[in-house]
């Protein structure tokens, strides 16, 4: 929700509840509500803190229910992580809202809150006379307040938070377009030791380690310098940064467009609580060394949308419970072996939009865990050519994204080493996919190559790939697709092909018995009878809405929290489609087989113009017995039938000899019905594999 929507909520509630300066709206609370405030108990997905940690990846959802339930005790429950649905169960928090505006003193405001409120959301609109200033000790007398929001509009920054005194009891926090300080006092008293004396990690190409000139320090404190005032001021800003030491409890720290462009190793000194970490749109350059190393616990980290030059493996050093790490819209321009610190719990790492041109041999050696991996940029394509094995160690890898990538071919070298990866997403430059490309994936279930300027496959290119599903090569420049290039496929469901040159397509193209869905529309087809074949609802079919997985539809689940109890290996947990049809994707014909000068569909000049023939079905001597005996047990059921109505005007027999007499029937109807759905199967598959109808 934007600030402007928090504004209009709160005179839309000012209105409703007819507030008159008595603030008597806390149930079973007598309390005092300042006028520009609200004051209610509210869920707590209500709040914009939640809706962020809602949005954050969670894969270990159930292991980390239990931990946060005692963590929060009650005020923070599993509702907000993400596919969690247990929001029935999400708690109230007694929740204030302020707007500061006008010439408003936020420290008389302040004292005049409730006493007992656990949520704080402070909102400003970025139009002021004189600077507002909020600090710690003013919220250190609510002994229960535990998420602090202070949210602005607009660059000026005129609302400002001092930090002059630890926060304790905050767990969630979120700063938005304000201007952050420190006391100084606070960074002098941090008497810890420095992270470098250690850390003994060094990447094998680098053996330098990082050392603190402590000498070189100890002479320049001794030493008096006089320096120019513009340097003066620059110096006296920087010792103004903000600091969270003794923020000892704080869980969620989230700062967007507070101009924090600079962190220091003591900004988030002995931050032992702190788990997810967003430091977005604060135009930070440079990451110094053991930047995070006070907050060891980390398991979410975002500095994306900054200007991050480069990368140096000291700047992440010690998160080793890192999960999620978003280093998105910055300024990377090469990636290699010196970027990244050993992560032994990183699960995605997000790339995109940083000019990286090239990826150094051995650069993710220390992401071995990493099961997502998103990079490209538009302004910059990755250059696969020369780089052969990138990707080694990413050997648990499941989901590949490179969204602009530069390579005269695809090739089996390209991809060494990612055994694991059932996704597979590329755009760019891509001129041919050469045989057994993708023969290093076995495990490939979804392979996307759209707007690829792909313009030659051969015919082995997807050897290798047995469990493939779902394949996407449109917008491309295909003009052939080659013979069997899909034999071994034998699980493909889904084929996109729009927006090619194609003109035929093999004989043998939908004998794949799999295939739900073909796409084939903006193509210039030359209509002949050699397309009898083409099946419409399969070229016409469109996905409807996405189905449980085979996991989810045989695993064995727990009735009261529906967790997997039990699951056999072989459900894999990739999703299934229900599908529909649609006449408006119907492929049109590009030639002159059709006397019409409008383009049209392909099976009505199949039908109409061309007049070809359908195939016949020829059944052979034992298929002709299955149907004279399934006709045979249909009449044996008739007479069956006849011989109930005539029995039940027999009043004379006993009970035991209609029951006997009941279950053979029952028995003969069964065998009967068993029989004629085997031999209606076998039908039904000769029909469908020849696209006609037929009659017994």
């Amino acid at each position: 929700m934007t600030l402007t929507s928090w504004i209009i909520l709160l005179i839309l509630f000012k209105v409703v509840v007819g507030d008159n300066g008595d603030g008597d709206t806390w149930e079973d609370m007598h309390m005092f509500c300042p006028n520009q405030c609200v004051c209610q108990r509210s869920p707590f997905m209500d709040l914009s803190v939640s809706r962020w940690i809602q949005g954050l990846r969670r894969e270990d959802v159930e292991n980390n229910q239990k931990e946060t339930e005692r963590a929060y005790g009650g005020i923070f429950n599993d509702a907000f992580f993400e596919n969690d649905e247990s929001h029935l169960r999400n708690p109230y928090v007694k929740f204030v809202m302020c707007m500061l505006q006008g010439d408003v003193i936020a420290k008389d405001l302040v004292v005049s809150l409730p006493q007992d409120m656990q949520a704080l959301v402070l909102l400003h609109n970025g139009n002021a006379n004189h600077n507002i200033t909020v600090s710690s000790t003013d919220l250190l007398q609510f002994e229960d307040l535990e998420i602090l929001e202070i949210r602005s509009t607009g660059s000026s920054r005129s609302l400002e938070y001092f930090i002059d005194k630890p926060m304790p009891t905050l767990k969630h926090v979120n700063f938005e377009s304000i201007k952050i300080i420190a006391d100084e006092k606070i960074k002098k008293s941090i008497k810890l030791q420095h992270p470098s004396e250690t850390y003994d990690y060094t990447p094998d190409g680098e053996r330098l380690a990082y050392k603190k000139d402590e000498s070189n320090e100890a002479d320049i404190e001794d030493e008096i310098e006089i320096v120019p005032y513009e340097v003066y001021k620059m110096e006296l800003t920087k010792s103004m940064q903000p600091n969270f030491f003794g923020w000892l409890n704080v869980e969620v720290l989230r700062i967007h467009n507070c101009h924090l462009d600079e962190v220091e190793w003591q900004t988030f000194a002995s931050l032992g609580s702190l788990q997810h970490l967003s430091l977005e749109h604060n135009e930070i350059k440079v990451v110094p060394p053991f930047a995070f190393y006070g907050a060891l616990h980390l398991k979410t980290l975002s500095l994306a949308w900054n200007n991050i030059l480069d990368l140096h493996y000291l700047a992440l050093a010690g998160l080793l419970d890192l999960e999620h790490l978003d280093l998105s819209s910055n300024n990377l321009t090469k990636l290699s072996e010196s970027t990244f610190p050993p992560f032994p719990s990183l699960k995605s790492i997000d790339l995109q939009n940083n000019p990286i041109e090239f990826i150094l041999p051995m650069t993710f050696a220390v992401l071995n865990t990493t099961k997502e991996l998103i990079i490209g940029s538009k302004s910059m394509a990755l250059n696969l050519a020369n780089t052969n094995g990138a990707f080694l160690s990413l050997d648990q890898l499941k989901t590949l994204n490179i969204l602009n990538v530069k390579s005269p071919s695809l090739h089996q070298t390209i991809f060494s080493g990612l055994k694991e990866v059932e996704r597979l997403r590329m755009k760019g430059q891509i001129e041919r996919i050469e045989m057994d490309a993708f023969s290093e994936m076995p495990k490939l279930k979804e392979l996307i190559l759209s707007g690829c300027d792909i313009s030659d496959i051969s015919m082995d290119a997807f050897f290798g790939i047995k469990d493939l599903r779902i394949i996407d090569l449109s917008h491309n420049q295909l003009s052939l697709i080659p013979a069997g290039v899909f034999d071994e496929q034998k699980q493909l469901q889904e084929i996109y092909l729009h927006n090619n040159h194609l003109e035929y397509l093999p004989k043998s193209f939908f004998a794949v018995k799999s295939l739900k869905l073909v796409r084939l529309i903006d193509n210039p087809w030359v209509c002949s009878c050699g397309m009898v074949d083409w099946e419409q609802a399969v070229t016409n079919s469109v996905r409807l809405n996405k189905k449980t997985s085979r996991r989810d539809q045989n695993c064995i689940r727990n009735p009261k929290n529906g967790q997997i109890v039990y699951c056999d290996a072989k459900f894999d947990d990739f999703p299934q489609y229900s599908y529909g049809f649609d006449s408006k994707i119907t492929p049109v014909c590009n030639d002159s087989s059709s006397s019409s000068p409008e383009p049209q569909n392909v099976y009505y000049v199949l039908r109409h113009s061309i007049k070809c023939s359908q195939p016949m079905i020829k059944l052979n001597k034992n298929e002709l017995k299955k149907q004279r005996d399934q006709n045979k047990l249909m009449g044996t059921m008739e007479k069956l039938t006849r011989s109930d109505k005539l029995n039940q005007q027999q009043t004379s027999w006993s009970a035991q000899q209609w029951s006997s007499k009941k279950n053979r029937k029952m028995q003969f109807e069964n065998k009967a019905k068993r029989t004629m759905s085997q031999n209606t199967e076998v039908i039904h598959e000769q029909v469908h594999s020849n696209n006609i109808a037929y009659d017994l």
